[in-house]
């Protein structure tokens, strides 16, 4: 049972089934609450947790439509351009009470021409169902005005007034009811019944995934942990899919209930949204961790979900192999073995051939800029040439030189200074890049085509 402070007094703001066997309902105080049941646990109530769980609710329930408002209490679902996609009202009904009943422990849904008379029967209680709107001021004429956005003091006149039912407000005139309450007041009639207006701000679900599930037991196994990782790959698959996005980082939160926490990163190569994928690559990242203690949570935070266009499902989804995806092979090697065990190459702007390249993540752009042929083989450190008759050789073999020479003159400013003259040299059994080091006159093999 939660409560929070309500004019001077702490009231009741929920109850579960038991309070409500025991007469406790919303608005009583705590200390009438506990005298009648003074075994009754109660908490404060948290505003934020409930703004999260509503937040939670609006961007799994996209998956119905897009239209969705988050009001401080409930969830707004604009469904009528959905219709058509879900097979009628009917089924579509049905198919939100599923899944709401997987989400909530207790929730009430109504279904009404406009927005305001939505919220309005749900938060009464009333299960309404009304898609024409001239039937609806007749199934709201009996629903009391203390469900109604009113200041306690029109409250207050309204009830002296003997006015307790919306009804009664609406056959007053509209110019008593501005004179005596205020315009808002009679605007927000007006919403109801869809006289005027009533512009909402739609929810957007962030780029961005949370979720955490407690586990049904203590555990250090990997294995155990399985079924709780699908699953929570499975919640953020429909995330995915209803965003159009992709994520090219998981990462996985084990903790336990001492303060115990491990963070288990699944890194990509390049943005993915195939749930097989990240099952994947997140079991040879667990492989590679080994748990010192039992855990009680496992959450998956995702991050960098990059918008990408919608791609049409597969026909034969069985026959869908990402095997041969060298992205995905990629990606496995890096989290089977750690993210420094599998590099890229790229470009260093530097002259001198052994420092010109350097490890990178794999597919991490670096600078270009043209130059003279090199050998994809470049030798670690060069080899010194034998000279026979002022020719170089290899194996015994003399070299012909190309007329074409690169000097390479660099590093004047730290202390391993070059200077040398490059060739390229061929024979009958390879062709090689060599330079004669201009300080001692010296041959060297620097690398073969």
């Amino acid at each position: 049972m939660a409560f929070e402070q309500q004019r001077q007094a702490y009231r009741i703001t929920t109850v579960n089934d038991a309070a409500d066997q025991a007469s406790i309902h919303p608005g009583m105080t705590l200390a009438a609450a506990r005298a009648m049941a003074p075994q009754l646990r109660t908490f404060p109530r948290d505003r934020m947790l409930e703004k999260q769980a509503l937040e939670k609710l609006a961007s799994r329930a996209t998956r119905w439509t897009p239209a969705i408002v988050i009001r401080k209490d409930c969830l707004l679902m604009e469904i009528g351009g959905s219709l058509k996609l879900y097979g009628g009202l009917q089924s579509l009904l049905i198919s939100v009470d599923s899944w709401i009943q997987t989400e909530a422990h207790r929730f009430q849904t109504a279904v009404t021409p406009t927005p305001a008379s939505a919220v309005l029967s749900a938060r009464a209680g009333r299960t309404l169902c009304i898609t024409d709107r001239s039937q609806l001021i007749s199934h709201l004429r009996d629903l009391p005005i203390e469900w109604l956005n009113l200041e306690c003091r029109q409250s207050d006149l309204l009830n002296r007034l003997g006015i307790h039912e919306i009804g009664d407000l609406l056959r007053l005139s509209r110019h008593d009811l501005a004179r005596r309450l205020n315009p808002a007041v009679l605007n927000q009639l007006d919403q109801i019944v869809g006289r005027t207006a009533d512009p909402q701000l739609f929810y957007k679900p962030p780029l961005a995934f949370y979720e955490d599930v407690a586990l049904m037991q203590d555990t250090d196994s990997i294995e155990f942990l399985l079924p709780a990782i699908e699953h929570l790959l499975n919640t953020m698959d429909v995330q995915l899919k209803h965003s159009c996005a992709a994520a090219n980082h998981l990462n996985w939160i084990l903790t336990d209930d001492h303060g115990y926490s491990l963070d288990i990163p699944v890194q990509m190569s390049c943005p993915h949204r195939e749930t097989q994928v990240f099952l994947k690559l997140s079991r040879l990242a667990f492989e590679a961790v080994q748990l010192k203690r039992p855990v009680t949570h496992l959450a998956l935070k995702a991050k960098l979900l990059i918008s990408i266009p919608e791609d049409n499902d597969v026909l034969l989804a069985d026959n869908c192999n990402l095997s041969g995806d060298p992205t995905v092979l990629l990606d496995s090697l890096q989290n089977r073995l750690g993210f420094k065990a599998v590099q890229g190459i790229r470009l260093n702007p530097d002259h001198r051939p052994e420092r010109s390249w350097m490890p990178c993540p794999p597919g991490e752009p670096g600078p270009t800029f043209r130059s003279f042929p090199r050998p994809l083989w470049l030798l670690h450190r060069p080899r010194h040439m034998d000279i026979k008759h002022g020719q170089p050789c290899l194996q015994g073999k003399p070299l012909l030189l190309d007329k074409q020479v690169e000097r390479i003159s660099s590093g004047w400013w730290d202390k391993n200074p070059v200077k040398r003259d490059y060739y390229l040299a061929s024979n009958n059994q390879l062709r090689a890049w060599i330079f004669r080091d201009l300080g001692s006159g010296q041959w060297y093999l620097h690398g073969i085509f």
